[in-house]
């Protein structure tokens, strides 16, 4: 049964609050919902001794096919497999995330097809 109950709209068991503007602060303790794009997703992590953080991170597009996916920022870093035109990696944007060595910025990214972090010479990405 679905009926509103003082501002509230009760479907079931459930009730839900009405969302009035794209910001809404339930308490001090209690996670802020926002406008997130497409290309900013939120990752929320926290460690033993921290309270929790968040970082942003942007989803990358390859444009090059057979593009290094290394373990170290380095032209002589292993190679850990190849990326394709298409193929789609997620990048933080935290001190470190990028590194310029042997003449390229690389990208601190973690690959959708290998499941792994790993790093991406930037010349080869673009903003998904």
């Amino acid at each position: 049964m679905n009926y509103s109950n003082g501002g509230f709209i009760v479907i079931g068991k459930k009730i839900l609050f009405p969302i009035v503007s794209s910001i809404i602060i339930l308490s001090a303790s209690v996670p802020v919902l926002a406008d997130v794009y497409k290309d900013d997703v939120i990752n929320t992590y926290s460690t033993e001794n921290s309270d929790k953080s968040s970082i942003r991170t942007t989803t990358y597009e390859v444009i090059g096919n057979n593009v290094r996916f290394r373990e170290t920022p380095s032209l002589s870093g292993n190679v850990i497999g190849y990326l394709n035109k298409g193929d789609l990696v997620n990048a933080g944007s935290y001190e470190g995330w990028e590194v310029e060595a042997d003449g390229y910025t690389w990208v601190h990214c973690f690959s959708y097809k290998y499941e792994l972090n790993g790093w991406v010479s930037k010349d080869y990405l673009i903003e998904y």
